[in-house]
């Protein structure tokens, strides 16, 4: 019962398994691999069958390539690239903090230009000056706030000042300036609630796992086409590399080892994705190169 396996790894799996005898292959590498774990009871791996169990498949599906890992080399550690993760994830995270302060500052420029249109708004009355208290006329370009103030002076007609007066909606200029404020300031701490969770996000980000870190960042845009590209380049190099003694050759896979290729990468993916592929359980195959 130790070693029994989920319903829905089960499932997960069975599209890549055609053939009885890689199966029951595979079920007898889990065993020793599982019965070698065993030996170390604080081993946490212990308690991962499954990632066990898609090892010994990986080994009985891409032997030659599986042969590769006790060098950290193969297909697998060119998908599972946590520093290449961590590149692209604190790239992500400040290209929006960036985005974030730009939006910072178009909300000081609008909320200032709403101010400016809102004094335009009210003009009032033309009242001359020697009707007024002196003391109570203000100009509209040394002033931040019409707060307490009725009057301004005519920027264009010498001697006569604007009444300050409603909106036709009712409000007064204090009124529609505190909305102004307000909306903008519940933005910008909004935005400065973001920037500081962006920047603790890059403070934690060495003592995430490549799978958590994996799904902050989004499988998909890890696994995109032209990262894939990068991959699949990078696998052929290898190959390359250990048949041809580094010299690159033209067209090195024909369209059916190509399309065996792609299925590889499929199946890495899925296991990655479901997170029955991370890179510390990987430890046990580069620790026991001598069991398998």
């Amino acid at each position: 019962s130790s070693l029994k396996l989920s319903e829905q790894f089960l499932k997960d799996i069975s599209f890549y398994v055609s053939d009885m005898r890689v199966l029951k292959n595979t079920f007898n590498d889990y065993v020793i691999m599982a019965n070698k774990l065993s030996e170390n009871a604080d081993n946490e791996l212990q308690s991962k069958r499954e990632n066990l169990f898609a090892l010994a498949l990986y080994k009985n599906l891409y032997p030659y390539d599986y042969s590769r890992l006790q060098k950290n080399e193969g297909l697998i550690p060119l998908c599972i690239e946590k520093d290449k993760l961590i590149e692209y994830y604190k790239k992500d995270i400040v290209n929006r903090i960036n985005e974030l302060e730009n939006e910072k500052q178009r909300i000081d420029s609008e909320t200032l230009k709403s101010f400016n249109e809102l004094k335009l708004i009210f003009k009032g009355q033309h009242i001359p000056y020697n009707s007024l208290s002196m003391h109570s006329v203000h100009d509209v370009e040394e002033i931040s706030t019409f707060e307490g103030l009725s009057y301004l002076r005519h920027p264009n007609h010498s001697g006569y000042a604007v009444q300050i007066r409603n909106l036709p909606n009712g409000e007064t200029y204090y009124e529609r300036e505190k909305i102004i404020k307000n909306k903008a300031n519940e933005r910008i701490a909004e935005i400065d609630k973001e920037i500081r969770k962006c920047k603790s996000k890059v403070e934690d980000i060495e003592i995430k796992t490549f799978n958590s870190l994996l799904i902050d960042y989004g499988i998909e845009k890890y696994f995109s086409e032209e990262n894939l590209a990068k991959i699949k380049a990078d696998y052929k190099e290898l190959i390359a590399n250990e048949l041809f003694k580094g010299q690159k050759k033209e067209n090195l896979l024909n369209d059916e080892k190509e399309k065996r290729l792609n299925l590889q990468l499929n199946f890495i993916r899925m296991l990655i994705n479901k997170n029955y592929f991370d890179e510390n359980y990987l430890e046990f195959t580069y620790n026991n190169k001598s069991e398998l």
